[in-house]
């Protein structure tokens, strides 16, 4: 039994397999109850994980399973080179490594590809047919930029709707605002397929992850994938 784990900046994603195949998943937040709704029937073998979060909720991970299961988690970093991979980064764990596993699994499944993650932020990776990352984008994302206008502003004030609801012009300030992040996070999607396409010779995938990926995937015009276990997906190449 092998289960594979993503600690997001706000979510955490896992996935339980077996024989190859998933035969259990969920999410949560991390509140008291983190990580509880991870419940096995048989032994756990193995644990594959990876956090961008922070060290208190990590550590917290790794005694939660080390107690309940008795296992330690083996954690995924960034790389140099990894699976016909090349990090553009110079400092290659600089990259985070949510990031970093998307770039793996998209080339490892897809050859050359375009990555774009609209999660807490709005991350952007191009991986090549020869396995070179060329680098990407980072935004703050829907959420975050919600949040911004409410902390930094005078006078935007408004009860808050779903985000990614319209790209209509907005007729009171919260629908406004909604369509003017949505307008943004397609912004970036959009220019970020612009320069994937200068930067890949022929075609590439575009895959998209997160929780703003529906939205995206809606608007944008071109053809793209959801691929919401991606990270996870990674993991398998990180951490053979």
């Amino acid at each position: 039994m092998l289960l594979e784990c993503d600690l997001g900046n706000t979510r955490y994603k896992w996935r339980l397999c077996a024989d190859g195949a998933v035969i259990n998943r969920g999410s949560g937040l991390y509140d008291e109850g983190a990580y509880n709704d991870i419940v096995l029937t048989q032994p756990l073998t193995h644990v594959r994980a990876a956090s961008v979060t922070s060290d208190q909720r990590t550590q917290g991970f790794t005694d939660y399973i080390g107690r309940r299961y008795g296992v330690r988690p083996q954690w995924a970093v960034s790389q140099a080179h990894c699976a016909g991979v090349t990090n553009a980064y110079k400092e290659a764990g600089l990259l985070g490594v949510d990031r970093w596993l998307a770039v793996l699994a998209a080339y490892r499944l897809r050859g050359a590809a375009l990555i774009i993650d609209a999660g807490s932020a709005i991350t952007v990776d191009v991986v090549d047919g020869e396995g070179r990352h060329l680098g990407g984008y980072i935004a703050p994302g829907a959420e975050l930029m919600a949040r911004s206008l409410q902390s930094e502003t005078a006078k935007v004030r408004y009860e808050s709707q779903p985000l990614f609801s319209a790209l209509a012009f907005g007729q009171d300030t919260a629908a406004a605002v909604a369509a003017g992040i949505a307008a943004a996070q397609l912004g970036i999607a959009e220019q970020a397929v612009r320069q994937a396409k200068l930067c890949l010779e022929g075609d590439f995938s575009v895959l998209i992850t997160g929780g703003g990926a529906q939205g995206l995937i809606k608007d944008l015009s071109v053809a793209a994938e959801f691929a919401p276990d991606i990270v996870l997906d990674g993991l398998q190449w990180a951490l053979p």
